[in-house]
C-alpha cells in the first residue's frame, strides 16, 4: 500500500510590530527571519517527493507556501478551510488574547455570540479539508 505523507506547516515568523494577534487579519507579511526559516524548510524538504502545496488565504501562510512550492515548480492551491481560527480578535493587542487564556475566560458563550469559531468546529473543518486534500493527491508511486 503506498503511503501519501501531508506536512503541516504553518508559516515562517512574519511582522507585527505592534504585538497584535493577527488572526484571520489582512498583512503580517514574512520577516526576513521568516523567510530565511522558509529557505531552511525547503532546504529539508528538498528531497521529499512533494506534488501539491496548499494555504490559506492568510498573507503570511501564502508567502510562505509560495517560497516552499517555487522549490517544487509547483503552483500553490488556497483553500480558505486553512484558515485561523474565526473570531473577534483579529487586531487585538497580543496581550489581551493571552490574558483571556491564561484565565480560562477566552472560550466562554460572550466570545463565541461575538463570532469566535468553537474549537471542535475548527477541528473538523481542518480534518475535512485535509482528508480531501489526502484524497485527492494519493501517491500513485
Amino acid at each position: 500500500m503506498k503511503q501519501t505523507t501531508v506536512y503541516l506547516i504553518r508559516h515562517g515568523m512574519y511582522e507585527n510590530p505592534d504585538h497584535l494577534n493577527p488572526g484571520r487579519s489582512p498583512g503580517f507579511p514574512l520577516s526576513s527571519l521568516g523567510k530565511q526559516e522558509v529557505v531552511t524548510l525547503a532546504t529539508l524538504l528538498s528531497q521529499e517527493p512533494i506534488s501539491a502545496v496548499f494555504s490559506s488565504p492568510i498573507l503570511r501562510t501564502r508567502e510562505t507556501a509560495e517560497m516552499l512550492a517555487r522549490n517544487f515548480n509547483l503552483p500553490v492551491s488556497i483553500d480558505d478551510r486553512l484558515s485561523e481560527v474565526g473570531g473577534p480578535f483579529n487586531g487585538v493587542p497580543s496581550i489581551d488574547v493571552d490574558a483571556l487564556t491564561r484565565v480560562g475566560k477566552l472560550y466562554t458563550k460572550k466570545y463565541f455570540d461575538l463570532g469566535l469559531e468553537p474549537i471542535p468546529q475548527f477541528f473538523q473543518r481542518m480534518d475535512d479539508c485535509l482528508k480531501e486534500i489526502v484524497r485527492k493527491n494519493k501517491r500513485n508511486t
